[in-house]
């Protein structure tokens, strides 16, 4: 699929996995990770993203499961390399090698899991650990990749969530197809002679 850059954001890439990431801080020492990941990725890469943070990831979830936005879905990431065009990268504040994620961020996780894997048609299958593409922990040793992907095995409402968007966007294919500019040259019977 072609890719149109329009103000830093790829408007035709298929966002096809997710990658999920720890910050490697315990949330004990750091209350705002949000504003210090963003500042950390600003002296490594200097990259900002359209909504105006240098953060690499699309999102990160606090240790109370407050979820903020880094970069807008379909845009330029920086959270895995040759990942960052074709995946959302999903941080969880904390360090994982010495701590456990809160039940806070497990449960918003799941729910931000399963709400992406909708919008954008990912199978369970396209769903990473950080490590799985690098010889890093991320997103840490005490955190189990069976654990991990429990976390989104999906429910009923997911296949209805699916089926509703798959109705949704064949509506939309139907409504412009149906007002093509082809069909204004097509001969009518008012315009036999």
């Amino acid at each position: 699929m072609a890719s149109i850059w329009e103000d830093g954001i790829c408007q035709n890439m298929k966002i096809d996995k997710i990658i999920i990431h720890h910050t490697a801080v315990s949330h004990r020492f750091q209350a705002d990770q949000f504003n210090a990941v963003n500042e950390y990725h600003r002296q490594l890469w200097n990259f900002k993203s359209s909504l105006g943070f240098f953060g690499g990831y699309n999102y990160i979830i606090s240790a109370s499961g407050e979820i903020k936005q880094y970069r807008a879905d379909g845009e330029e990431t920086a959270h895995t390399a040759g990942r960052n065009h074709d995946s959302l990268g999903i941080a969880l504040c904390g360090n994982f090698d010495i701590e456990r994620p809160t039940i806070a961020q497990i449960t918003a996780l799941k729910d931000l899991l399963l709400k992406k894997m909708t919008e954008h048609s990912i199978v369970p299958d396209n769903i990473f650990t950080h490590r799985q593409y690098t010889n890093k922990s991320c997103p840490g040793w005490l955190w189990k990749n069976a654990e991990i992907r429990a976390l989104f095995q999906p429910d009923i409402s997911y296949y209805q969530n699916l089926l509703n968007s798959l109705k949704d966007m064949l509506n939309k294919m139907k409504l412009s197809l149906g007002s093509s500019d082809d069909s204004k040259s097509c001969i009518g019977p008012e315009s036999r002679g």
